[in-house]
Order: C-alpha cells, then sequence, then structure tokens
C-alpha cells in the first residue's frame, strides 16, 4: 500500500472517491480518509507512477468537495413503467423501435486474450474486430490486479497467471442506454474444482446511490451446475434500465469469477437485451 497526503478543504470522500476510480489513474484505489477538517490521505494498492501522480494531483486541485446530491441514486438502475406507473416486465414491449440484441461474451478465467466479443466483419475469426465494449481482468489472492508488464511477453504474462491468478473479472459497459432483461449462463465443462461467479450491474457505485445490484448474486457454485453447456437463465424481476455515465459508470455490467489459482474454465454469458 502506498498513502499519499494532500492538505484539503473541503472535500466529499464519496464525490473524490468516484472522480479517482473514473480518471486515467491505472493502480487500484484501496480507500481516502479524512484526518480532522483538511489532512486528506488517499491509499492505493501499489506506489503510483509518475504520471498517475500527476493525474492525482490534478484530480485533488480540482476537487470542488461538494457532495454528492440525494439524487444520485437515479443514475444507476431505472425501471422503465407504463402509464399506469407499474413496471414493465418481461412480456411488455420495451421503447418504441428498439429491438431485441443479445450479447455474448465468452472468456477463459485465468487466460490472457480469451475475452471473446468481436464483430461479424472479415472471413475468419481473426478478422472480426472487437467490440470494445468489455475488458477482460485478473487479480491474485490478495486482491491486486495483475497486469502485463512493459517487458513481458503475452507467453510470460500467461505463466504468472498460471500460478497467481484467483479472480477473473469481466467489465461490460455500452456507451448508449439499454434494456436488459436477465441473462443466460453456460460453461464448456464442469470444474473438477469450486469456483464461484456473481453478476453485478453498477458495480463502481454503493447500492444507497442505487448500484452494486445484483442480477446474480451469492455466489453461483459452478461445479454444481451440472451438465456441461446446460443453459442457466436468471430473470430479473422487470426491465431494467442502464444508462451510461462516463463518471460514475451506472450501465457498467461485471461478470466477477473466484477460482483456484490458474484454473481454466470456458464460460459464456449471454446477456439478453433491447437497444436502439
Amino acid at each position: 500500500m502506498t498513502t499519499y497526503t494532500y492538505t484539503k478543504s473541503p472535500v466529499s470522500l464519496d464525490r473524490l472517491t468516484l472522480e479517482v476510480r473514473a480518471s486515467a489513474i491505472t493502480v487500484a484505489l484501496d480507500h481516502l480518509q479524512l484526518d480532522g477538517t483538511d489532512q486528506l490521505s488517499l491509499v492505493f494498492k501499489a506506489e503510483l507512477p509518475t504520471a498517475d501522480k500527476d493525474v492525482l494531483d490534478a484530480l485533488v486541485a480540482a476537487h470542488t468537495g461538494e457532495p454528492l446530491p440525494p439524487e444520485h441514486a437515479s443514475v444507476g438502475l431505472e425501471v422503465p413503467k407504463n402509464a399506469e406507473g407499474k413496471p414493465i416486465f418481461v412480456r411488455s414491449m420495451t421503447e418504441t423501435n428498439w429491438h431485441y440484441s443479445p450479447h455474448a461474451l465468452d472468456f477463459y478465467t485465468s487466460t490472457f486474450g480469451s475475452l471473446f466479443n468481436r464483430d461479424e466483419s472479415g472471413g475468419t475469426i481473426a478478422d472480426s474486430v472487437d467490440a470494445g465494449d468489455g475488458v477482460m481482468k485478473f487479480f491474485d489472492a490478495y486482491n491486486d490486479e495483475l497486469l502485463m508488464d512493459a517487458y513481458e511477453s503475452p507467453e510470460e504474462f500467461q505463466v504468472r497467471l498460471t500460478a497467481s491468478c484467483t479472480k477473473t473479472i469481466i467489465d461490460f459497459e455500452k456507451t448508449t442506454p439499454f434494456d436488459i432483461i436477465g441473462c443466460t449462463l453456460y460453461i464448456e465443462a464442469t470444474p473438477a474444482q469450486t469456483a464461484y461467479m456473481w453478476v453485478t450491474v453498477a458495480p463502481d457505485l454503493p447500492k444507497e446511490w442505487g448500484g452494486n445490484v445484483s442480477l446474480m448474486g451469492r455466489g453461483m457454485n459452478l461445479k454444481m451446475m451440472g451438465r456441461p453447456m446446460y443453459p442457466h437463465m436468471f430473470f430479473a424481476e422487470s426491465v431494467a434500465r442502464l444508462n451510461y455515465h462516463p463518471t460514475y459508470h451506472s450501465g457498467k455490467i461485471r461478470i466477477t469469477v473466484k477460482h483456484v489459482a490458474g484454473a481454466v474454465i470456458g464460460i459464456q454469458n449471454l446477456f439478453i437485451m433491447y437497444e436502439a
């Protein structure tokens, strides 16, 4: 852990936390602390590179200290309602002229470059262009993100992942609004050892602001799913409207899989959606 201290007042810890996490800083933020009225400490998982430290200095200097508004929760899940004020359920139509648009994300845990999230262009699989709205991340048992160093080859990085990766995350975030009904989960083969999965909407927002909504909560044990590739479907009680926000990331969906170090599990999540 590395701590950076500033004299700053006023400070809104909630707002500054979101500002830091939405910035270009590459090192994970652990927590913020305010001692007295103006002694601000920001604790990161590791020492910041010079470029990141410059970004942090600018963020703290520009921070207004204005508290997040109570209506901030509205940037999270918004449940569409009909003319009578009742939630629109799965059987109801979505927005006029919106279309059914399922999105598939498939990947292998602990495996660099395995996320497939591409369009249909080109004549081969390799020619397909990445959609750009999915990001794969790896973490070790200390919950520190595993990143490929500048001097490493992909093969060398994969050796580290095989030895140390215990959590694989996929972040899916579109820059346009969409309605999500639920998701269908497939696994390539039942894992030999226990592995748990969660699917969370708006994971960067606290629950009290309308975020951290579980689409698949409590941890699903993939070892207990039964037949490989047998679909498991999860539906919300009603259609959920996800709106993109560049700061609060209220439209982000996160797939989290915790597994033994280096476990390779083939997974496909099919999000059932409507969009313009």
